[in-house]
């Protein structure tokens, strides 16, 4: 492959390893506030901004 196919090939691995980190992080998010940990615990538990958190619970059923 040339370089010219391999950058933005490298690049799609990088976004999609990202974005499984953060579902990853998401998911263990709602698991640790069901367990009762506060909303101030978990952002800082997974190091995730305090307003993502949030959000992602609110969205949750």
């Amino acid at each position: 492959m040339t370089r010219v196919y391999q950058e933005p090939l490298e690049e799609g691995r990088q976004e999609g390893f990202e974005q499984g980190q953060l579902q990853a992080k998401l998911e263990i998010m709602l698991r640790l506030l069901q367990k009762g940990l506060s909303m101030e615990q978990v952002p800082e538990i997974l190091e995730l901004d305090v307003e993502t958190v949030r959000q992602s619970a609110q969205e949750q059923p």
